[in-house]
């Protein structure tokens, strides 16, 4: 899920609040739930990519993101087909 469509969820939750007087507490709580974690997830940094994964030889093709960018508009063919971007693990989950 892109960081737009998370940020347009979370503007619709907060703009269509429940009715309460038919909504049980426990989906109150539910909510709030929901709401803490997208705020949580939006006030974090953006991740980049470090490396890129050829997108026909998955199995151990690799540049990092450093030698995407020389290559820039350069690589034509197969070197031009690294376009599946690798992150890093957030810090605490190995």
């Amino acid at each position: 899920m892109t960081r737009a469509l998370l940020q347009q969820a979370f503007d619709f939750i907060l703009a269509n609040p429940p009715d309460t007087r038919t909504t049980r507490m426990n989906r109150l709580q539910d909510r709030e739930d929901i709401l803490a974690a997208i705020r949580e997830y939006l006030a974090q940094p953006e991740q980049k990519p470090v490396a890129w994964l050829h997108c026909i030889r998955r199995d151990s093709d690799v540049i990092t993101d450093a030698v995407k960018h020389v290559w820039g508009g350069v690589a034509t063919g197969k070197e031009a087909q690294y376009t599946i971007p690798l992150y890093l693990h957030p810090k605490g989950e190995e």
